[in-house]
């Protein structure tokens, strides 16, 4: 299936409703299935040497930006695929202290990346990639491990989080309750004190006697 952005999706054989549901079920993770032209990512190349994680998103997202061509398939487009490591989102307190740490350290490789796509390559432009690096921005600010150290001004809750949160809730991506909204502007409420180990802890202490409570 070929799909033109800068043209009619009719051109192709592809309907526009089938167009929006490919991107929307998020084909740009999928790098094994996507295949775009050198030019669409000629224009934006200088920000590869910046990304340190998720090219399938930026060649994604590079693509768009230029108005390129792009080839979704259900075939494999590629003999095999590289990865640095395999990691999941689902954190647990439970998990050894390496496996904790090496994931924050992903959370925040990604955050990067996706700060990266969302500012400098699509303009600040409300986008899934700019929400979502506010989304995972949370939950690094909620890691309990004392060796993550005091949180950096940029990894801090701040008023710019509302704001951006409010904007991503409008256009429903990311942020698709009010509740999520909610739970940023509490982490900016107490920004101070989930900026220290310490702080996070006993936050950490005080989420985890809620919890229990509520089962009983």
């Amino acid at each position: 299936m070929l799909i033109s952005y800068a043209g009619s999706p009719k051109k192709y054989n592809v309907s526009v409703a089938d167009l929006v549901l490919k991107v929307r079920a998020r084909a740009d993770f999928n790098s094994s299935s996507l295949a775009v032209r050198r030019s669409a990512l000629d224009v934006s190349a200088h920000l590869l040497r910046e990304l340190p994680i998720s090219v399938d998103s930026f060649t994604f997202a590079s693509s768009l930006r230029a108005g390129g061509l792009m080839y979704f398939t259900n075939e494999r487009l590629t003999l095999y695929r590289v990865h640095g490591g395999s990691w999941t989102p689902d954190f647990t307190s439970e998990e050894g202290k390496e496996t904790y740490l090496k994931r924050a350290k992903a959370f925040l490789q990604i955050m990067i990346a996706y700060r990266l796509i969302g500012h400098k390559l699509l303009n600040d432009d409300i986008n899934v990639y700019l929400c979502a690096e506010r989304f995972y921005k949370r939950w690094l600010q909620l890691f309990l491990q004392p060796e993550l150290g005091t949180l950096p001004p940029e990894l801090r809750p701040s008023l710019s989080d509302v704001k951006l949160t409010l904007r991503c809730y409008k256009v429903k991506e990311v942020y698709e309750s009010l509740t999520d909204v909610a739970f940023v502007m509490g982490r900016v409420l107490f920004g101070p004190l989930l900026a220290s180990p310490k702080g996070r802890s006993i936050m950490g202490r005080l989420a985890e006697d809620i919890r229990k409570s509520l089962r009983r």
